[in-house]
């Protein structure tokens, strides 16, 4: 390992190891909330355990980064409404001096916010044996046990260096917001390599399909366990259930992202793959200038809706950003990149970078073959008298051919029309819809200077974008 990689993982190591003092308070406030917590499900007359789960469980959490995970471990027996009906309510009473936020997974759970910003889950899972999984949350305590019984000292500290990693190269998360690497992943990766410079070193070699088996339940049949997961591009075999791929939330350009920047770290090492600097503020003038200098055509969709569970917004998000960039290049609005935007209460944007984003008034379109029959008669009645018809139809080589005019010129005007109305048999994400059909902005190039001024955080993710490189990548 070069000395430079070596003097910033020692340096980086200490920052990341939690102090004794944070380590008091995480205890005592663990304590405190498994005790309320147990009280609260014996109150409800239903047998459950609360017991600590994640990575304070596992001693794989990193300093200023403290959440708990509470995990409420039920007999199959108990129905799920049972936790809704019964449980919830009277979480909500016993944790009224924090902030309780009720959020959405397979089955709604509790988040609760202390005094001092640390984010408790309240979650609740099945007793069950390994293997007959009821509920998705139910491998979580054979996580905690597995690393527990695996990792050292070491290997935590390896963890933490990864964690951190991911987090400053922004694909730490397996939220659908990020889609990313999870903890346990994290963790399983460290534990799988025990050095994290040898995980940025194989990283660097990875293909689509790479296989992680860390319990080696498929070696010598890797082929079979490519088979199985062959819709996601890295495989991770859970060791505690070898059906699952950890890595089945991480989206593509996560993946390629992590090793693209393990290969630069390696290269270049520096703090900012860690712990990158702050957003620089910039002017509406810094904004004008860097679009002018780019040529780029941007558009911007920008709207309101009511406020959501985070993943289920960020679901709707991405869902629409799909359709809407399959919309603009159906009617061959050619789109570069996109990205979502949101600030997660009440008003999100899609940005697109467009190769043009104004279309010349007419178009030629290519008819069939002469010597079909049906499909030219077809094509002369549909086009030689239509009020859209330029010149045409005329024979060119084998094929009909009509010049038209086109409908929309202008991305803006496109989207505008075509969504508020509700033409062409779009499908707009049901959050979404009434903001879009009725109050949405639809902005181009330098007209978005307009939503610049109103939000920091757009402002940073507009500015990025335009940009068009990762944070690591520029500071490298």
């Amino acid at each position: 390992m070069r000395k430079e990689l070596a003097s910033l993982l020692s340096e980086i190591g200490r920052r990341v190891i939690p102090t004794p003092a944070e380590r008091r308070r995480m205890e005592e406030l663990s304590s405190a909330l498994l005790e309320r917590t147990q009280k609260t499900v014996e109150t409800a007359r239903l047998d459950g355990i609360a017991s600590l789960q994640g990575s304070m469980a596992k001693d794989t959490w990193l300093h200023g980064q403290a959440d708990l995970d509470v995990f409420v471990q039920f007999p199959p027996s108990v129905e799920r409404s049972e936790w809704t009906d019964r449980v919830l309510p009277l979480l909500r009473k016993e944790f009224n001096d924090y902030q309780v936020i009720e959020r959405y997974a397979e089955h709604p759970f509790l988040e609760l916010i202390t005094i001092d910003n640390v984010r408790v889950n309240v979650v609740p899972c099945y007793r069950v044996e390994k293997g007959k999984w009821l509920s998705a949350t139910d491998r979580t305590p054979y996580h905690k046990e597995y690393m527990n019984s695996k990792l050292t000292e070491e290997t935590r500290l390896q963890a933490r260096l990864l964690k951190r990693f991911c987090m400053g190269i922004d694909v730490y998360g397996a939220e659908i917001k990020v889609g990313g690497f999870s903890g346990m992943l994290a963790e399983t990766l460290a534990l799988y390599y025990k050095s994290f410079p040898k995980l940025l070193v194989s990283a660097g070699q990875w293909k689509t399909s790479s296989v992680i088996d860390i319990e080696g339940v498929y070696e010598g049949r890797l082929g079979e366990a490519r088979k199985k997961f062959q819709d996601n591009p890295l495989v991770v075999v859970d060791p505690v259930d070898p059906e699952r791929n950890l890595a089945a939330a991480l989206r593509s350009e996560r993946l390629w992202s992590f090793v693209a920047a393990s290969r630069e770290l390696l290269e270049r090492p520096g703090k900012q793959f860690f712990y990158p600097g702050p957003f620089r503020p910039r002017t509406t003038a810094d904004i004008r200038r860097k679009m002018r200098l780019s040529g780029a055509d941007i558009l911007a969709v920008s709207f309101q809706h009511q406020e959501m569970v985070p993943d289920i917004l960020w679901g709707q998000l991405y869902r629409l950003e799909g359709a809407l960039t399959e919309l603009l290049e159906r009617n061959e609005f050619q789109v570069v990149r996109s990205k979502v935007w949101s600030d997660e209460e009440k008003r999100s944007a899609v940005l697109f970078e467009l190769h043009e984003a104004s279309l010349p008034p007419m178009v030629v379109r290519q008819g069939p073959p002469v010597e079909r029959l049906t499909e030219s008669r077809s094509f002369i009645v549909k086009h030689a008298t239509a009020k859209d018809t330029v010149r045409g139809p005329w024979i060119e080589g084998e094929r009909w051919m009509v010049e038209k005019r086109r409908e929309f010129r202008s991305a803006d005007d496109f989207l505008r029309t075509v969504v508020g109305a509700r033409k062409m048999n779009i499908s707009l994400p049901s959050h979404l819809e009434p903001g879009l059909s009725n109050r949405a902005r639809y902005l181009l190039n330098e007209k978005i200077v307009q939503l610049v001024g109103t939000d920091r955080g757009f402002r940073e993710a507009f500015w990025t974008f335009i940009e068009g490189k990762p944070r690591w990548l520029k500071a490298s």
